[in-house]
């Protein structure tokens, strides 16, 4: 699951798009390297707790850990059928 090494982390990061993504892998590059988690920190100037966090999460479910999942929310009211009917007379209104 974390068997990834610190040059296998850095190449990664070079070719992830999302800014997110890159920073969290690119803590636990250093991190692998041997630095500690504050001089982690300072180095890529984000907060300790957020350095604490991701390596946690990372020692816990690898890089699978870091990715965006939906976020949950209130269900709908409506069914897919009314919103259908819904975005029908708004349509006709406009």
């Amino acid at each position: 699951m974390n068997h990834h090494t610190e040059q296998q982390l850095k190449a990664l990061s070079n070719k992830v798009k999302e800014h997110r993504m890159r920073m969290r892998l690119l803590v636990i590059a250093h991190f692998k390297a041997g630095k500690n988690k504050a001089s982690v920190a300072r180095t890529l100037n984000v907060s300790r707790r957020m350095v604490n966090e991701w390596v946690a999460n990372y020692l816990k479910g690898g890089i699978s850990a870091f990715e965006s999942k939906k976020p949950s929310g209130r269900p709908s009211l409506l069914s897919s059928q009314q919103k259908a009917e819904l975005l029908d007379y708004i349509e006709k209104q406009s």
